[in-house]
């Protein structure tokens, strides 16, 4: 570095004395030669001297001119350099007395003014023009560090943003080295400035960053994360102060995120439906864009609300409407300005950044929101099928006995001899509990399907069969109401199939009981027909058609007609019953089997229900080519409850775990009659007790049936307890709960065999038989066991 004002004054210090003697002495050795007419000092020495004086000046001025060109190139190489790092150079003249005194002399480099945006016609050679654009904020620090360089010595190194005379704020670096003279006195400092904004601005953007996913990981309120993001984004843009509004579930928007704006401007706007001319808020949600106002003391968009920015010292309103990837406004926001200016290009990308990370963190919210609405729901479906269970359980239990005793009492000698009057009596017992146990079965499959807990089991069955038998079984109630009931098939429907046999029953029995119950006069017709979807013809849809004369629905009754728990209207409930549970399982289970149900109806002149599923043929050669018309079996009008099957008598020893008295007389008649030797007990405890003691002593027993509901213990954990004690004889679970996941736990802990209650007194004696000669545990237990 040059040194221009020590090495020119020592010119003009040294130069002219020395050159002035050096004029004398040249004088007075010439007056000397030419003779003694002159006396002291010569006249030709003064001219000497003074001769000698001004080629000394002259040779200090080609030293000067000399040294201007050199600092004059060095200066370039120097801007060369501090151009390429963003850097410039500058020269300050200390005052020791008063290091900060805004009239020390300062020099600035051409490309540092530019770096500050300083206008090249104004004069910048005054400390106070440099520190008068530093920071109102970081102008202590700035004056410390160099009155701390000064004093000790240190180097100069201090951080700060600068607002240049354009309104821009930015970050720089500021460091220097004083020059002493001999005695230690600050003479002056050389330095450098170099911006560092695109650094500065990238660690508190990453900074605030952090500080908002880390909220979102510790699951911090999203109103404090995002008073996070807004507190970071106002300490990058200068003079800006931050707010996000949010619209309620009426629309109204509302503050859901502040720092520093006053609830006496908030409050302005809360509770609000905004329209495109209210404020800059209002434009930038109705049209879904940014917008900027830079003054909003003339804009139109505050013609009604300028007052309101003018009390509170708002000049400029910056609006960034926060919207999801599939177009959804989550929020908004707004950024108030102390000042009449629009963001710089580099604010502009930092505000658009953080409306960013805004949105992101508002899916978050959505995200968490789905996350905890999805466990709600989960946790209801929970609530809601242990509830269900556990009402079945309370209803099954007692249907158990009264099913069970009425069917026992119809096989009484001698009730061939009662009055009629008994007869019907136990018939009605029997009917309605039959009435009661199908309404049960439906609301637990309906509530199976919502759970997805329903499966669907596809085996080889004959649609002309299932349809047959139904309407056999139907035939009675449509002879009651002198309604014509019957049944046509297509040539090309096919004998066998692949499907769920149950579940297409259980569609059949709903449409059709309903056209039933709906009909006063007239028929009640079943067409059944078949369309091939692929090339070779082994799948298609099975289709049925169920039309009758009956009452017919209105176009708007249809809409809600698939909703559970709905009829057509109330009056419809008061006058037909029902739960309205049919043909919502219906469409339900169609759906399941690939298929879907619809209907076409016109009042008073009847409907048609149409339902289809899909189907695999077991081969194309079984196309059923009989007569299109299906005959109808008759069935005796009498009902005739109990009738045994002829089965060879139990000899066996059975232990009945059944805490319901009611339910433990009735199996053990059950099982008494058909033949077993009985032991009953009722809870889980005593079970174990009896199985492991009579295990002992030689005499066991060949089944053990197991009530999976009882106290003390019960039959899980009885169950469980018996085979960890090595017990391997069968165990079948008896148990009120119906649902499909039941039959797996029982499985799961050790049971061979699942029975739901209400009890039916054949299969009971079925599943007995079945493994009253097994010895040891089933396959299925030593596979889950395993």
């Amino acid at each position: 570095m040059f040194k221009p004002t020590s090495y020119s004054q020592s010119i003009l210090t040294y130069g002219l004395p020395v050159a002035c003697v050096a004029g004398l002495v040249a004088g007075k050795l010439l007056g000397g030669v030419y003779g003694s007419g002159l006396s002291g000092v010569s006249g030709v020495g003064l001219v000497a001297g003074v001769w000698g004086w001004f080629v000394s000046g002259q040779a200090a001025k080609m030293v000067a001119r000399a040294y201007k060109s050199r600092l004059a190139e060095a200066c370039r190489e120097q801007e060369i350099l501090s151009l390429g790092a963003q850097m410039g150079v500058w020269e300050l003249m200390v005052d020791p007395d008063n290091i900060g005194n805004p009239e020390q002399r300062i020099s600035f480099s051409p490309n540092l003014l530019a770096m500050l945006h300083c206008p090249p016609n104004e004069r910048w050679n005054k400390f106070g023009h440099w520190a008068g654009m530093v920071h109102v904020d970081d102008l202590p620090r700035f004056l410390t560090a160099f009155q701390q360089h000064v004093m000790s010595g240190r180097s100069l190194t201090v951080e700060h943003r600068m607002r240049s005379p354009d309104g821009e704020t930015r970050w720089f670096v500021t460091g220097g080295t004083t020059e002493r003279d001999k005695s230690g006195v600050p003479i002056r400092i050389v330095g450098t400035v170099q911006e560092v904004s695109v650094r500065k601005g990238a660690e508190q953007q990453i900074a605030t960053e952090q500080a908002v996913w880390q909220g979102l990981t510790q699951r911090r309120p999203l109103p404090e994360v995002l008073s996070g993001l807004l507190r970071g984004m106002e300490s990058e843009i200068d003079g800006v102060q931050g707010i996000i509004w949010q619209p309620d579930a009426a629309g109204n928007w509302q503050p859901f995120a502040n720092v520093r704006v006053p609830e006496t401007y908030t409050a302005h706007w809360s509770g609000r439906r905004l329209t495109a001319d209210y404020g800059t808020l209002g434009a930038a949600i109705a049209y879904h864009r940014p917008t900027i106002v830079e003054d909003v003391s003339t804009d139109p968009l505050w013609d009604s609300c300028r007052a309101v920015a003018a009390a509170h010292g708002y000049h400029a309103s910056w609006v960034f409407p926060v919207i999801s990837s599939d177009g959804n406004l989550l929020a908004a926001m707004e950024f108030l300005v102390t000042e009449t200016r629009r963001p710089t290009s580099r604010e502009r990308v930092r505000l658009e950044a953080g409306v960013t990370l805004a949105c992101v963190t508002f899916s978050q919210l959505q995200t968490e929101a789905l996350r905890k609405a999805m466990q709600q729901a989960e946790s209801a479906n929970r609530a809601k099928s242990e509830f269900l269970a556990n009402m079945s359980h309370e209803i099954r239990t007692p249907m158990t006995a009264i099913l069970g005793f009425s069917e026992l009492l119809t096989t009484e000698e001698g009730l061939d001899r009662a009055p009629p009057a008994r007869r019907q009596a136990l018939e009605s017992i029997y009917r309605n509990g039959q009435h009661l146990l199908e309404i049960i079965n439906d609301i637990l499959d309906l509530s199976k399907i919502e759970a997805g807990k329903l499966t669907i089991e596809k085996q080889e069955c004959r649609p002309t069969k299932i349809l047959q038998d139904l309407l056999a079984s139907l035939k009675v109630r449509a002879e009651s109401k002198d309604l014509t009931l019957n049944a046509e098939q297509a040539d090309n429907c096919p004998e066998v199939v692949r499907t769920d046999a149950t579940r297409l029953r259980q569609i059949l029995l709903n449409i059709v009981g309903n056209a039933l119950k709906f009909t006063a006069v007239g028929e009640v017709k079943v067409r059944m027909s078949y369309e091939e979807i692929d090339e070779l013809g082994l799948t298609g849809y099975l289709k049925f058609e169920v039309s009758d004369t009956g009452i017919g629905l209105k176009q708007e009754e249809i809409g809600r007609l698939f909703e559970p728990f709905t009829q057509a209207d109330t009056s419809t409930t008061r006058k037909f019953g029902g739960t309205g549970l049919g043909l919502a399982i219906s469409r339900r289970l169609a759906r399941m089997l690939g298929g879907d149900v619809t209907v076409e109806a016109t009042p008073g002149l009847g409907s048609t229900f149409t339902f289809w599923i899909q189907v695999e043929q077991s081969s194309r050669a079984n196309t059923n080519q009989s007569n299109p018309t299906i005959a109808i079996p008759d069935r005796p009008r009498t009902m005739k409850i109990g009738a045994d099957r002829p089965e060879e008598p139990l000899h066996c020893r059975v232990l009945l775990a059944e805490d319901g008295p009611d339910n433990q007389r009735l199996i053990s008649l059950y099982l008494r009659k058909a033949g077993a030797t009985v032991s009953a007990v009722d809870n889980g405890e005593l079970a174990v007790a009896m199985a492991l003691a009579e295990e002992a002593s030689g005499t066991p027993f060949d089944v053990i049936l197991m009530d999976m509901q009882m106290p003390i213990m019960d039959g899980y954990q009885a169950t469980e307890h018996l085979r960890a004690a090595g017990y391997r004889r069968p165990i079948i679970a008896l148990t009120a709960h119906a649902m499909a996941d039941d039959r797996e736990k029982s499985i799961s802990v050790g049971c061979d065999d699942h029975a739901t209650k209400p009890i039916d007194r054949n299969d009971l004696l079925s599943i007995v038989r079945k493994h009253a000669g097994t010895q040891h545990a089933s396959p299925t237990f030593t596979a889950a066991r395993s």
